[in-house]
């Protein structure tokens, strides 16, 4: 009886200390997002990379707010402007619009050029999305993870 009793009592240690060190993890690699300019909401933080490439979800801080957005033209692409839209080695990627959905104006980057090493242009998927159309390029030192989406 008292074996048995041991064992339960193991186990019960063992299934709180496998869900502390889910909950660990969930905080330490799971991001969630308040972003509508993506169309995910939980992310799951990845090591820092060496390297980004288009396509990659990365996170970074711009005026203090964290942002998350997707790469979508790399160092060494060409970005060009042409009549207010962005295009990357001559593929459209978006329009940057003049005016907010308040009727304020827009701050436009107007980068037109090779982009440097270790430099991004980054974009959400909503077409009101603050993203390189307005900020300019991101760069490497700016990037605190890159993230996957998980839905």
């Amino acid at each position: 009886m008292l074996h048995n009793r041991s064992r339960l009592i193991l186990s019960i240690k063992l299934v709180f200390t496998g869900l502390l060190i889910i909950s660990i993890l969930f905080v330490i690699l799971i991001q969630r997002s308040a972003d509508v300019s993506l169309p995910y909401h939980i992310w799951f933080r990845l090591p820092y990379k060496n390297a980004y490439t288009a396509g990659d979800y990365i996170t970074f801080r711009y005026n203090n707010k964290l942002l998350l957005k997707k790469i979508i033209c790399t160092s060494g692409s060409v970005l060009e402007k042409v009549n207010g839209c962005f295009y990357c080695d001559k593929i459209l990627l978006n329009c940057a619009k003049t005016y907010d959905k308040k009727g304020n104006p827009t701050p436009v980057f107007t980068h037109s050029g090779v982009i440097p090493a270790n430099h991004y242009f980054v974009t959400g998927e909503h077409p009101d999305s603050f993203d390189s159309r307005y900020i300019g390029l991101i760069t490497k030192k700016q990037i605190l993870s890159a993230v996957k989406p998980l839905m």
